[in-house]
């Protein structure tokens, strides 16, 4: 019988070591993969924790803020109730001035209720709750100021005054109210830009006294008793000379200043103004002038 020869089997090779260094860096990678895939799992829930955290503060700060202010608003309007209660005559009277402190400001479309009710040290809802509206606040403004000349023009007491010194006395008064009152010639200004919209809804104004008339109507009747006023002269032509005269100067003070190079609000320049006025309306009304015109 033939004899069978086992065939050996290859031995294996040990691996090279370029496969040992493929391993060892794909486990190198693999490894630092994990890592950095922990590491910004990590990072990642940091950040979220630290956004969760600060959205929160942020939260809490604006709740705090929210509730602080609506705490400050609710005081304010208790202690503005409270003072209302204890003198709402006193509140309605620093509301119409700070009211009219803000519209001879900002005219009427430029005046804003908030900042009246600051200046007021109240809030807006006592402003609606007294005068209703903002239109209404102004023409109350409006009222207060006419009342204030006609219960200046009641100071005047020329009954006894010669008619000429009177009529002097009656056109410097005239000039130093508008001179002093700069907040009523603004006024005038924003309520003629309206067209005197608000004054028409008046009622009150129809009923206050002005006895600027009244008291030019008796200078010149007597003036013309006494033979120094000419007899026909109308008392509201007269009136509106003497207001427009005082009336265009200051309230065009300004432009007419840069415009002519002089500053018109100089004392001397404001008297030599007021004798200006003062000789006109003597110069129109005497009765020289009149037999002058008819010579």
């Amino acid at each position: 019988m033939a004899t069978q020869t086992k065939t050996k089997k290859p031995a294996r090779r040990p691996a090279s070591k370029a496969a040992a260094g493929s391993r060892r860096k794909r486990d190198a990678e693999t490894a630092a993969g994990s890592r950095r895939k922990r590491d910004a799992e990590t990072a990642a829930g940091s950040r979220r924790k630290r956004d969760a955290e600060i959205s929160a503060g942020s939260r809490r700060k604006r709740d705090a803020e929210i509730s602080a202010g609506s705490r400050r608003r609710r005081d304010a309007e208790t202690a503005a109730g409270s003072r209302r209660k204890r003198d709402p005559v006193g509140m309605q009277r620093k509301i119409l001035e700070a009211a009219t402190e803000e519209f001879a400001n900002h005219g009427y479309g430029g005046a804003r209720v908030e900042r009246i009710s600051r200046r007021a040290r109240t809030v807006d809802r006592m402003l609606y709750y007294y005068f209703g509206s903002k239109e209404k606040l102004f023409r109350t403004v409006l009222e207060g100021c006419y009342e204030q000349l006609g219960q200046a023009e009641d100071q005047l007491n020329l009954t006894h005054t010669p008619p000429v010194e009177g009529m002097r006395q009656l056109i410097v008064f005239t000039w130093n109210y508008y001179y002093s009152h700069p907040e009523f010639i603004r006024l005038l200004n924003s309520e003629n830009q309206h067209r005197g919209q608000h004054l028409k809804k008046s009622n009150r104004v129809s009923q206050l006294s002005f006895p600027l008339l009244t008291i030019l109507r008796d200078l010149l009747a007597r003036g013309a008793k006494d033979g120094v006023f000419r007899a026909d002269v109308d008392p509201v032509q007269i009136y509106i000379t003497i207001a427009a005269l005082g009336y265009f100067y200051l309230s065009n003070r300004y432009t007419l200043s840069r415009f002519l190079d002089r500053d018109l609000m100089l004392e001397e320049q404001r008297q030599a103004w007021l004798e200006h006025i003062t000789d006109v309306v003597l110069g129109y009304v005497s009765e020289k002038r009149d037999r002058e015109g008819q010579a």
